[in-house]
Parts: C-alpha cells; sequence; structure tokens
C-alpha cells in the first residue's frame, strides 16, 4: 500500500515495544503506523500517539474462538 502511494518511500520497521518511552518517540515522526499489538495497553498508547500527533493509521487484529469448545477459539479477524 505504502509503495503504491509513493514509489520512492522509505519503509522502516520499528520492532519494540510501543510501551517503551525510546520507541514511541520514534513513532511520532512516522508518517503513517501500521499497529500489530496484541496487550491493551500498546493499543491505548498507539491510540494516544496517533490522536495527540495526527498520524495516519491503521491497525488489524485477530481472535480465535471455537464454537462447543471453552478452550478452543474459532478464528475472527478485523482490520480498521
Amino acid at each position: 500500500m505504502a509503495r503504491t502511494a509513493n514509489l520512492t518511500g522509505i519503509f522502516e520497521p520499528i520492532l519494540g515495544n510501543v510501551i517503551d518511552d525510546l520507541v514511541a518517540r520514534r513513532l511520532v515522526d512516522c508518517d503513517c503506523l501500521f499497529l500489530a499489538a496484541d496487550t491493551t495497553q500498546a493499543r491505548a498508547v498507539f491510540n494516544a500517539l496517533v490522536h495527540q500527533y495526527l498520524i495516519p493509521a491503521c491497525r488489524s487484529a485477530s481472535r480465535c474462538l471455537w464454537p462447543g469448545h471453552a478452550s478452543m477459539p474459532t478464528v475472527a479477524a478485523t482490520a480498521q
């Protein structure tokens, strides 16, 4: 998607936990963010960053639940 918008753009993955102050500070200068987080705290920090700094963002999520089995999940996914 990013390459379609700008062929000369630079994609730089930032590996780390957004809860870490040094990681969060690096995200402030990004042109767009993609979230793949599995904790409520990480999603809260991400939401605060994109709203405070008006950074375009998207997120994806998945959840597994198996019908009829409390311990076995089915698969569901969302993207926003």
